[in-house]
């Protein structure tokens, strides 16, 4: 799991460390590239730390969800879809299992919830919606890597927002 960033004021109750079950935008490092954009997890069923287990506070509900939503759904691929498309991504990794096919719009979406699905409830999922830079990508570009880091990170922020909404409607005031 790569580390998170913790944010005890925004914790559900009981949980303390890292806010695994919140969705942000992110930049990550994992399998020879660089991931940036919105990044969400999916807990465990079962373990020994609460804030492992996956309960309904969890940003990962609210995204299946919304792909589940056809408005949202759309929403969300019109976010990524301004993401340039030899970069546009979305990824996930379960276990050695791992999907990142090429981004082929509402489709790609339904993969990923298909793949979250497909996913034993005692493996972790990590996944991104944005850009992926490689590592040729990431070796080639280092004077141009941080600006080309911006618009993904702010779809980020557009698609933490369509999550929060989806989020607030299904937790209720």
């Amino acid at each position: 799991m790569p580390p998170i960033i913790t944010l005890d004021s925004d914790q559900p109750s009981g949980f303390s460390g890292p806010a695994h079950w919140l969705g942000n935008p992110a930049v990550v490092a994992q399998c020879d590239s660089l991931h940036v954009g919105y990044y969400i997890e999916r807990g465990l069923d079962r373990h020994d730390r609460p804030e492992y287990i996956v309960t309904p506070e969890w940003h990962w509900h609210a995204l299946l969800a919304c792909f589940d939503d056809p408005e949202r759904r759309q929403k969300i691929d019109a976010v990524l879809q301004q993401v340039p498309p030899p970069l546009r991504q979305v990824s996930a990794f379960c276990g050695d299992r791992v999907f990142e096919p090429p981004y082929e719009g509402e489709p790609t979406l339904l993969g990923l919830k298909q793949f979250g699905d497909g996913c034993p409830p005692n493996e972790w999922i990590d996944a991104y919606l944005g850009a992926r830079f490689g590592l040729d990508a990431c070796l080639t570009q280092q004077e141009r890597l941080v600006d080309n880091l911006v618009s993904p990170i702010l779809r980020g922020e557009e698609l933490e927002a369509i999550v929060l909404e989806m989020l607030q409607a299904s937790l209720g005031p």
